[in-house]
């Protein structure tokens, strides 16, 4: 029999195009448009940078970096550095992870059919396909878009393996495969892996969790040879950072985080009501009534909708669990729960199902839907203009970049503060004069941003002297902001020498970057 979807069914003289097929070739269409154009134009940001060190180098040295300096998995950054073998480009660096989102996009379609079936695959694609944050994964080099796939392809094979009435053997040991890639690439994907169990033990009982042993077992022990260093690297992490471990401010930043997937909104009064506690109740509320509907099953509410519920809510509380006991929640960033992305994304349409369908007619579910598409679309398509309207990432190094070389003339270093931006700009300066970066540059290491603090004069005429004598002009650059979690760079020590002992010539504001060429005063 065949599904019902919330769409109207193409008229046979209709063009094709309006088919559900064509509509998701559409769609990945133009995410890839924009995806391509954006990787193409914008400079690299500090993270990005980092990547591009890592796989830069052979593959024992990457693998190193990867596990003692990042601080992660390596299983992202030992792949980039195989795709990296071909094309050392930027551009190239970012086409694996448009690969990536575009592999998710063409998975979702085939999620939609089996945990959303009463939906029309063109909604979901498009909620994901135009998502601010899909997009800025696509363009990020680093392991957010390959960790949104590996959640896609979880998901999927969960459903084919271990959910659906004809369990698929296969699809069991392809979820084995990519469960253990998937913490060997970011270890928040566990919290999804336990949340699945628990949905697989909800629907299956303890007999059949029991059968599934062996690949549980597989798992384990695929896992077990990083684990040995995942202590080291929280302690690493988290060394230096100051903490605010708050259940409450922890709940609130995942929560919203999960909430921007879906309506990325930055207005004030919401940001406001997010900081109160009547943000948690409604959320409390919430999850209140979605676990009521689970206890008591209605007819009309389907084994699909509980097991996604399940899978957004425990690994939401697990994730919460670590930023509460671990990290604190000024660690929390959208980008670091992307494991949520398409969990959210999914269960926020199985939300909204559960909501009207049972209680409207088939006309306006439609309708409905419709209209709430269209604001989810809304909301992506204008924090889309939001985010990238100045077309530029954190720093706009390319930019910095370009300028200096313009105006720049032999003999005037380039100092850099603090200097953990001088890698950012490396990759995109290429002109005459030396970066210097002050109080010093990223030795790769250990990641600790207090070492980039300037405590002293001395940590500037150092550096400044070892590339050129007494120079009668300089370029500075410096990050506008002061402070990185918590940290103060020390900016007033910084200023008070330059205004000391040299004036400008040329000054010139980017995003989150000051340039300026400075000549030293006569009397110095």
């Amino acid at each position: 029999m065949k599904k019902l979807y919330l769409i109207a069914k193409p008229h046979s003289l209709l063009s094709r195009w309006q088919q559900p097929k064509w509509i998701v070739i559409g769609l990945i269409g133009i995410n890839l448009c924009i995806t391509l154009f954006l990787s193409a134009t914008l400079n690299i940001w500090i993270d990005e940078a980092f990547s591009l060190h890592t796989t830069g180098q052979d593959f024992y040295n990457t693998l190193n970096q990867a596990l003692y300096f990042e601080l992660q998995p390596p299983a992202y950054f030992l792949i980039l550095n195989l795709w990296r073998q071909l094309n050392s480009s930027i551009f190239f660096a970012r086409l694996f992870s448009i690969v990536c989102i575009v592999l998710t996009l063409a998975i979702v379609p085939k999620l939609s059919q089996k945990y959303l079936p009463d939906i029309h695959p063109g909604w979901i694609t498009a909620a994901v396909a135009l998502n601010p944050f899909t997009i800025w994964a696509a363009v990020e080099i680093r392991v957010y878009a390959f960790v949104i796939l590996l959640s896609a392809l979880l998901m999927l094979f969960f459903f084919d393996g271990y959910l659906s009435e004809q369990p698929n053997t296969l699809a069991r040991w392809a979820y084995v495969e990519v469960a253990i890639l998937g913490l060997y690439t970011q270890y928040f994907i566990a919290f999804l892996l336990v949340a699945q169990g628990i949905a697989f033990l909800v629907f299956k009982g303890w007999r059949a969790l029991r059968k599934s042993l062996l690949e549980i077992i597989v798992v384990v022990l695929g896992f077990l040879p990083i684990l040995l260093i995942v202590p080291h690297q929280i302690s690493e992490h988290t060394t230096g950072v100051p903490k605010t471990f708050s259940i409450s401010e922890s709940l609130r930043v995942i929560m919203w985080n999960s909430i921007n997937y879906i309506f990325p909104i930055n207005w004030t009064w919401l940001r406001n009501y997010q900081d109160n506690n009547a943000f948690l109740y409604t959320l409390a509320c919430l999850i209140f009534g979605l676990m009521f509907l689970i206890y008591r099953k209605p007819r009309w509410l389907k084994q699909q909708d509980i097991a996604l519920w399940i899978m957004a809510s425990v690994t939401i509380v697990f994730l919460a669990g670590v930023f509460i006991k671990v990290t604190g929640a000024e660690l929390i960033e959208t980008r670091h729960t992307s494991v949520l992305f398409i969990p959210v994304v999914f269960s926020a349409f199985s939300i909204i199902k559960a909501a009207i369908f049972p209680w409207l007619k088939s006309s306006y579910r439609l309708k409905i839907l419709l209209i709430l598409s269209l604001v989810i679309l809304f909301f992506n398509i204008t924090s889309l203009g939001s985010v990238y309207r100045r077309m530029t990432k954190p720093g706009d190094a390319s930019r910095v970049a370009n300028y200096i070389t313009i105006h720049e003339k032999p003999n005037q270093p380039i100092l850099v503060f603090p200097g953990l931006s001088a890698l950012t700009l490396s990759y995109h300066y290429s002109g005459q004069n030396s970066l210097v970066p002050i109080p010093r540059g990223e030795d790769f290491q250990n990641y600790n941003l207090r070492k980039f603090v300037l405590k002293e004069e001395r940590e500037i005429l150092a550096p400044l002297s070892q590339v050129t004598d007494d120079p009668q002009s300089i370029w500075i650059v410096v990050q506008q902001k002061c402070t990185n979690l918590n940290i103060d760079f020390n900016c007033q020590l910084f200023h008070n020498f330059i205004n000391r002992h040299y004036s400008t010539e040329l000054s010139k504001e980017f995003r989150g970057t000051t340039v300026k060429l400075l000549h030293r005063k006569p009397h110095n």
